[in-house]
């Protein structure tokens, strides 16, 4: 059975890890924006987005139901 391989003091901190760190392409950002996200004009625009696409769907899910509703009636 083989033993460790020796130490030696010289290479002993050595290695062959990099350590790989983004560049700072991020703009800089407020406090309020660290706490509540994003800034807050972007913030409407996508609230509405959801909240439409939200309401389509359940549109369509009830359109489906009735129509399957009728069918099999």
């Amino acid at each position: 059975m083989k033993g460790p391989p020796t130490r030696d003091d010289d290479t002993r901190f050595k290695g062959g890890i990099r350590h790989y760190h983004r560049s700072n392409s991020q703009r800089n950002r407020s406090w309020d924006e660290w706490i509540d996200g994003e800034s807050s004009n972007s913030r409407p625009i996508r609230h509405v987005a959801k909240v439409v696409g939200i309401m389509l769907a359940v549109i369509a899910l009830c359109a489906v139901t009735v129509g399957l509703f009728i069918e099999l009636r």
